[in-house]
């Protein structure tokens, strides 16, 4: 909509690849010329490596309000495998963010797939699993998980629950290490 009343604003970002040029940066945009049927667009042509051309695209993405949780985690694991091969604090320094964060967002990707899929649908946020984490036992962490989306707990009540939990239980609390320093700090 605002393409179609104000035009491009900025250009879009893209790199020469043997021919043809490659996008870098401005993928939604690119998407809204095509559909209001712009034959051109405005491009801004780059000379960035294969590995900067993918991080300018997930910062660019990372960017986006309405980048869930695992969407960016998953953009991180793409930057963590090869053949970029980064380290969290690599990443962490070229999108903004603490180490730290990076850790924990990436940590979500631990998850058992169940809760995963409850965090886009329910109430279940980052905040939330940084306490289910804690409980060692893959059944029970999706059973603490189901009952406080179903039953709508804060990150807090997880948090009181999940203690009082590991208390009566005696279960021992589960450690996430990478390279011999936590994943996350809880």
């Amino acid at each position: 909509r605002s393409m179609k009343q104000e035009g491009l604003i900025q250009p879009i970002t893209v790199r020469k690849m043997g021919n043809a040029f490659e996008l870098v940066v401005g993928e939604r945009r690119l998407r809204a010329a095509q559909i209001l049927g712009w034959k051109t667009i405005d491009a801004r042509i780059i000379d960035i490596s294969d590995e900067d051309a993918a991080v300018k695209g997930l910062i660019e993405n990372l960017q986006r309000t309405d980048l869930t949780p695992l969407e960016e985690a998953r953009g991180y694991k793409q930057l963590v495998e090869p053949p970029y091969n980064l380290t969290q604090e690599g990443i962490a320094e070229r999108v903004g963010k603490t180490q730290s964060v990076v850790a924990r967002v990436l940590a979500l990707l631990d998850l058992p797939e169940e809760i995963q899929e409850l965090m886009p649908h329910g109430i279940i946020t980052e905040t939330h699993t940084r306490s289910l984490r804690k409980v060692s036992d893959c059944t029970k962490q999706i059973e603490l998980a189901r009952q406080a989306d179903r039953e709508q707990w804060s990150a807090r009540e997880t948090e009181r629950r999940i203690h009082e939990f590991l208390k009566e239980s005696g279960q021992p609390l589960k450690r996430r290490e990478t390279k011999g320093k936590p994943l996350a700090e809880d």
